[in-house]
C-alpha cells in the first residue's frame, strides 16, 4: 500500500503548530491558498499565482524561504509593516522562439505573497537574500518580543 503525505494546507493536526493560536485563520488561509493553487486559481488578490512560503523561527528572530527560479532580483520588493511581511515581483516568461510548444505550466507575470508573522520584529534590521532562484528574508524579532532572562535578588 503506498501512502501520500498530506500537504500541511490540508492536515487535520495543522492547528496544533505552535503559531496557530498566534493566527486563528492561518489554516484556514493555507488551506484556500492551496486549493487555489492546486486549482490554477489566484491568491484573492487578483494574481493567477503566488510563491509558497516556509516560515522557521529561531532564538533571535524568523526565517522566510520562497522559492522563486528565474525571477529577477531588481523587479523583487520585500516589505514589513507591523507584524505583516509582503514579498511581490514579477517573473519572467517562457521566452517566445521557433519550436512548436505544446504546453506550458510555469507562471509568468507579477505576484504578491503577504504573510502575517506571529510577534513583532525589528523592521530596521530585516535583511532579504536572493541566491540560486530561492529569496531568504531574516527578521530579527523586536526586542519586547524576545525572550529575556531575569535575574532574582536574594539576601
Amino acid at each position: 500500500m503506498r501512502t501520500t503525505a498530506l500537504s500541511p494546507a490540508l492536515d487535520p493536526f495543522a492547528a496544533l503548530h505552535p503559531f496557530a493560536a498566534v493566527a486563528p485563520f492561518a489554516a484556514l488561509d493555507r488551506l484556500r491558498d492551496e486549493t487555489l493553487r492546486l486549482f490554477g486559481g489566484g491568491n484573492g488578490a487578483g494574481d493567477a499565482w503566488a510563491p509558497p512560503l516556509t516560515l522557521s523561527e529561531t532564538e533571535a528572530g524568523y526565517e522566510v524561504l520562497a522559492p522563486l527560479p528565474g525571477c529577477d532580483p531588481a523587479k523583487l520588493e520585500v516589505s514589513v509593516e507591523g507584524d505583516v511581511l509582503r514579498i511581490a515581483g514579477e517573473r519572467a516568461g517562457v521566452p517566445e522562439d521557433a519550436v512548436r510548444r505544446f504546453a506550458t505550466e510555469r507562471f509568468a507575470g507579477r505576484f504578491l505573497r503577504t504573510l502575517e508573522l506571529p510577534r513583532a520584529v525589528d523592521a530596521a534590521a530585516v535583511e532579504a537574500q536572493y541566491r540560486h532562484g530561492v529569496l531568504r528574508v531574516t527578521l530579527p524579532k523586536a526586542a519586547e518580543a524576545r525572550p529575556r532572562r531575569i535575574e532574582i535578588r536574594h539576601d
